[in-house]
């Protein structure tokens, strides 16, 4: 429902302004000049954002984040193994979740070409990789107060 409203307001705003540009008065018709310069501006900034990202993701941006939570899950795996055995598992179950993840990277990097379709990619890899470090956080978390005692 809200999204056919959204849709017929756009629609209306969208013929309002081809109307003023072609029929409207000269202040209508510099107004709507004006919007629609702006909406190309706007197009253009956001194409160059995305090739701009498309740049960092070909050139490795998101690898060191990777490599760098290798390391950590190394180093996590052996306190869990000085601690305790539970936490081994949680640990590997982890780093199960960093290949898939690194695998996903790799995957994205040498099949996806369309600047949108690798933006979106980005994303959802982003989003996972946080969930992935708030999942390690509170292990980290965890362990620390059985290390403690509590």
């Amino acid at each position: 429902m809200i999204k056919t409203i959204i849709q017929v307001a756009l629609v209306l705003i969208v013929f309002v302004l081809v109307y003023n540009y072609f029929f409207g008065t000269s202040e209508e018709k510099e107004t709507s000049t004006e919007i629609f310069q702006e909406i190309k501006d706007v197009g253009v900034s956001v194409k160059d954002l995305l090739k701009a990202e498309k740049e960092k993701f070909d050139e490795g941006k998101y690898d060191n984040a990777v490599k760098k939570m290798r390391e950590l899950f190394q180093d996590l795996e052996s306190k869990a193994r000085e601690l305790s055995p539970e936490y081994v598992d949680d640990v590997q179950n982890l780093e199960s979740q960093r290949k898939d993840l690194e695998g996903q990277l790799d995957q994205a990097k040498e099949t996806i070409e369309d600047v949108g379709e690798k933006a979106e990619k980005v994303k959802e890899i982003n989003r996972s990789l946080d969930q992935l470090m708030k999942d390690t956080e509170a292990l980290i978390e965890e362990m620390k107060g059985k290390e403690k005692g509590e």
